[in-house]
């Protein structure tokens, strides 16, 4: 690996490690760091480690910008949208990440994060499905204990802005398949079923 790679990755590893975001402003630190690059090459260690710095910013500025209004919190809200990656069964049902199309609450339409983690008791979900269902959201929380298992960051990392359940899962409407990635969880969950029936 290249002393710039390594540079790029401690730039975003920097990030990570700060108590609170920083400014996008840090982008414009690019700049002169590319120009003491241009005249003399060893100064790209330094625009590597900027770099980084400024993607890391950027990446979870955009993360951030998606949040749960907190007036939508405890209400009915319909979702539109495909159920993203394989549904995890568990005890109490099952459990998907769904992609949202379309929300709308009351009828009137409303902004919520584009990907929310759903449980459903006995719904039947298979991934790449399209599905129409009501549900109840609320914002990510979870314990972050020292050395255990940080949801939050769990649900950061995978771009789930909020999680939830369906209310009212008689009401929940099939509407049919989606193509592209959704397509290939499909092949990858039936791939899975039959290894498990082997």
């Amino acid at each position: 690996m290249s002393a710039a790679a390594i540079a790029f990755l401690i730039g975003v590893m920097v990030v990570q490690q700060l108590p609170a975001l920083p400014s996008q402003a840090w982008a414009l630190a690019l700049l002169p760091a590319l120009a003491l690059g241009f005249w003399h090459p060893r100064w790209l260690i330094l625009f590597s480690l900027v770099a980084g710095f400024a993607w890391a910013i950027f990446r979870a500025d955009l993360i951030l910008q998606e949040y749960l209004p907190s007036e939508v919190e405890g209400r009915d809200v319909m979702l539109e949208g495909f159920v993203a990656d394989l549904p995890d069964q568990t005890e109490y049902g099952v459990r998907f990440v769904f992609d949202v199309e379309r929300a709308t609450a009351d009828e009137v339409a409303i902004a919520v994060p584009s990907r929310v983690r759903l449980t459903a008791h006995e719904l039947q979900v298979h991934a790449g499905e399209r599905w129409r269902i009501t549900t109840r959201l609320r914002r990510p929380h979870g314990l972050q204990n020292p050395g255990g298992f940080d949801y939050e960051a769990y649900l950061f990392r995978n771009r789930i802005r909020a999680t939830g359940y369906v209310r009212d899962e008689s009401s929940a409407q099939r509407l049919g398949d989606g193509g592209g990635i959704y397509t290939i969880n499909r092949w990858r969950e039936r791939l899975g079923e039959r290894m498990r029936a082997l």
